[in-house]
């Protein structure tokens, strides 16, 4: 992917991920903290990978680059998992809810990720089975709150969610797209991150 790409999705996730980070501060939200959170290390993410991208680079700044765009994309993924566990504890009866601590359980995902990230095919693995695991949970939860609740809220989330499992798709699975059509999961990506702000900003 060219590098302006790169800059555009690494602005984009932090500008959203300041977004967020107002509207948790003002509702108290854990859960939009957490989206957050996620959303600055996806932004460091894209930006570390454009950093390596970048042409006439020191071997020690590419691999700096490097690490900074995979560890990132691994705490991104963390956080994400934080906040779809506490939406779930919100959504539950108050005496049915699982102690708060229990949402941080997605973090050891931080702490065992060193025993996986030197084997390639096996990191590439580990993340697309927890980006996936994270889309599928959030697709089933606002499917459930868009059917059930009926309010319009909902609906954008979970189209932006369906924008965002679409670029997931075409980046992980349908490579050859995204490599001859660059713009095309980044387009997906950009839009259901906006509609996904709009849905939960009226929470």
């Amino acid at each position: 992917m060219s590098l302006w790409l790169r800059i555009i999705l690494a602005l984009i996730s932090i500008y959203f991920a300041v977004r967020f980070g107002a509207f948790s501060y003002n509702r108290r939200s854990w859960e939009m903290g957490s989206y957050s959170l996620s959303l600055f290390f996806l932004g460091l993410h894209h930006a570390g990978v454009g950093i390596a991208e970048a042409s006439n680079l020191q071997n020690i700044t590419l691999q700096a680059a490097l690490q900074v765009s995979e560890w990132s994309s691994i705490t991104a993924i963390a956080f994400l998992l934080c906040g779809l566990l506490q939406l779930i504890r919100e959504s539950k009866p108050g005496l049915a809810r699982f102690p708060l601590i229990f949402t941080g359980l997605p973090l050891l995902i931080i702490i065992s990720y060193p025993f996986a990230h030197e084997a390639d095919i096996i990191n590439r693995w580990l993340l697309k089975l927890y980006e996936g695991a994270g889309l599928v949970v959030g697709l089933i939860m606002y499917g459930y709150f868009t059917y059930t609740k009926k309010r319009k809220k909902y609906l954008y989330v979970l189209v932006g969610i369906v924008l965002l499992s679409a670029a997931y798709v075409l980046h992980w699975f349908l490579g050859f797209i995204s490599f001859l059509q660059p713009w095309s999961w980044l387009l997906l990506f950009i839009i259901g991150i906006v509609i996904l702000y709009k849905g939960l900003s009226e929470r």
